[in-house]
């Protein structure tokens, strides 16, 4: 099923980076783990509604956990804007990256919300 190909929160917490390389090197990953996991979200889109609100009740503190994840690891964008040019095209599509999985995130849960109406 569609949940298998979700990563869990801990996939996605940020190491400290010091120097300016592991930097660039961790919004290139974050920015590629970040899509990933929207596509696997956007599988879960498809679902029929009710199977989706299963999956949202199923999976709610790994949907949270994400959520905190993605709050605190929005700080890296942050530094890479003290940087060069490329961090900070590394911090655009980062935040681009990560507002996209927040709009397909609340699409499930505003999709699986209406149906408890």
């Amino acid at each position: 099923m569609y949940t298998d190909s979700v990563p869990s929160s801990s996939d996605f917490i940020f190491q400290d980076h010091s120097q300016p390389g592991s930097v660039k090197f961790g919004l290139y990953v974050k920015t590629h783990e970040i899509k990933q996991l929207d596509s696997s979200l956007r599988q879960i889109l498809l679902m029929p509604k009710l199977e989706r609100q299963a999956w949202i009740n199923e999976h709610e503190e790994v949907v949270n956990d994400l959520l905190d994840s993605f709050v605190s690891d929005s700080g890296m964008a942050l530094e890479g804007l003290q940087l060069d040019s490329e961090a900070l095209q590394l911090s655009i599509e980062f935040v681009t990256s990560l507002r996209d999985v927040m709009n397909t995130l609340r699409g499930i849960i505003n999709e699986s919300s209406t149906l408890s109406s």
